[in-house]
């Protein structure tokens, strides 16, 4: 829960910098994480990469479930760190919050 909602909020930081409500990138986001829901073994290496490294959501189950499973699909020590992920987003996350508030200039400016 915490992984996911960092996530949707990094991503709708975007209205510190692009403050029009046309913005698809918040969308455009929440949709990958429909490829975490299956393998990743599904996809080539960049969507793998992205998925687990810039958009981690393959730490929500992807990586957590082969390490239950006992399945030798991709390294153990991913799943481990599954629960650090969510953490570690948030401080990202804290970051660009706090970078958006300092550009934040008001709704009538």
């Amino acid at each position: 829960m915490l992984l996911i909602g960092a996530i949707n909020l990094a991503t709708n930081c975007i209205a510190f910098w692009e403050p029009s409500s046309s913005s698809s990138f918040p969308f455009m986001v929440q949709n990958f994480l429909e490829l975490a829901k299956f393998p990743l073994s599904l996809y080539d290496r960049f969507v793998q990469g992205l998925v687990t490294w810039v958009l981690p959501f393959a730490f929500v189950s992807y990586y957590p479930g082969i390490v239950l499973l006992g399945k030798p699909a991709a390294s153990p020590w991913l799943g481990c760190l599954a629960p650090l992920a969510g953490p570690a987003v948030a401080l990202i996350t804290t970051l660009i919050w706090r970078a958006g508030l300092r550009r934040y200039q008001g709704t009538g400016h």
